[in-house]
């Protein structure tokens, strides 16, 4: 039982870890995509429609709830690879 309780602490630290890293990581990516002087727009646009979509997510997509871990984990990496893909294809190359 023990050995349970201290494995699902350790995958929730690291998931609130990360999550916490992918959420704050973004703010720059925000931020320079506004203005110096509508930088707290930036921020608050990005907080705003993150706390919308998280919230919204599972009335749009009710049938998330039954996806399984491997599944769910491999959408991620997916909608990883397309931000990327994303974010690259809007900044310009530089040397």
């Amino acid at each position: 039982m023990w050995l349970q309780v201290g494995a699902n602490f350790i995958l929730l630290l690291l998931t609130v870890g990360t999550f916490s890293l992918i959420m704050n990581g973004v703010v720059p990516l925000a931020r320079s995509l506004f203005t110096p002087q509508r930088a707290g727009l930036a921020v608050g646009t990005y907080f705003a429609g993150a706390s919308l979509g998280g919230s919204l997510l599972l009335v749009i997509f009710p049938q998330l709830v039954n996806v399984a871990v491997i599944p769910e984990a491999f959408i991620g990496a997916v909608a990883f690879l397309v931000v990327g893909a994303c974010v690259k294809a809007n900044r310009p190359i530089s040397a």
